[in-house]
Protein backbone atom coordinates (compact mmCIF):
# COMPACT_ATOMS: atom_id res chain seq x y z
CA UNK A 1 0.00 0.00 0.00
CA UNK A 2 1.41 3.32 -0.98
CA UNK A 3 0.85 6.04 1.56
CA UNK A 4 2.35 9.35 2.59
CA UNK A 5 2.03 8.56 6.30
CA UNK A 6 3.00 5.59 8.47
CA UNK A 7 0.37 3.03 9.42
CA UNK A 8 0.38 1.45 12.88
CA UNK A 9 -0.77 -1.92 14.22
CA UNK A 10 -4.34 -1.64 15.50
CA UNK A 11 -5.18 1.37 13.32
CA UNK A 12 -8.46 1.11 11.40
CA UNK A 13 -8.38 2.02 7.72
CA UNK A 14 -10.80 2.07 4.81
CA UNK A 15 -9.53 0.70 1.50
CA UNK A 16 -11.21 1.41 -1.84
CA UNK A 17 -10.67 -0.78 -4.90
CA UNK A 18 -11.83 -0.21 -8.45
CA UNK A 19 -12.29 -3.51 -10.23
CA UNK A 20 -12.85 -4.18 -13.90
CA UNK A 21 -16.46 -5.22 -14.44
CA UNK A 22 -17.79 -3.43 -11.35
CA UNK A 23 -19.62 -0.15 -11.75
CA UNK A 24 -18.92 1.14 -8.23
CA UNK A 25 -15.69 0.93 -6.25
CA UNK A 26 -15.49 -1.69 -3.50
CA UNK A 27 -14.84 -0.32 -0.01
CA UNK A 28 -13.39 -2.55 2.70
CA UNK A 29 -12.87 -1.63 6.36
CA UNK A 30 -9.91 -3.23 8.09
CA UNK A 31 -7.39 -3.06 10.87
CA UNK A 32 -3.60 -3.06 10.48
CA UNK A 33 -2.44 -6.48 11.76
CA UNK A 34 1.30 -5.93 11.19
CA UNK A 35 3.49 -3.18 9.80
CA UNK A 36 7.14 -3.01 8.76
CA UNK A 37 9.31 -1.23 6.19
CA UNK A 38 8.43 -3.96 3.68
CA UNK A 39 4.68 -3.43 3.96
CA UNK A 40 1.57 -3.99 6.03
CA UNK A 41 -0.90 -6.77 6.68
CA UNK A 42 -4.56 -5.90 7.05
CA UNK A 43 -7.31 -7.88 8.72
CA UNK A 44 -10.60 -7.11 7.00
CA UNK A 45 -13.66 -6.26 9.11
CA UNK A 46 -17.42 -6.46 8.55
CA UNK A 47 -17.23 -8.16 5.14
CA UNK A 48 -20.22 -9.78 3.51
CA UNK A 49 -19.87 -13.33 2.12
CA UNK A 50 -19.84 -11.83 -1.40
CA UNK A 51 -17.06 -9.40 -0.51
CA UNK A 52 -15.07 -12.15 1.22
CA UNK A 53 -15.25 -14.20 -1.99
CA UNK A 54 -14.05 -11.22 -4.08
CA UNK A 55 -11.12 -10.70 -1.68
CA UNK A 56 -10.19 -14.38 -2.02
CA UNK A 57 -10.21 -14.13 -5.81
CA UNK A 58 -8.05 -10.98 -5.73
CA UNK A 59 -5.52 -12.57 -3.37
CA UNK A 60 -5.31 -15.68 -5.59
CA UNK A 61 -4.54 -13.46 -8.60
CA UNK A 62 -1.75 -11.51 -6.84
CA UNK A 63 1.84 -12.19 -7.80
CA UNK A 64 4.10 -12.95 -4.88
Amino acid sequence: IKTQRPLFVGEEIMMTFRLKGFEKPIKIKGEIAHASRSGIGEEFRDTSPFLAEIIGILVDRMEV
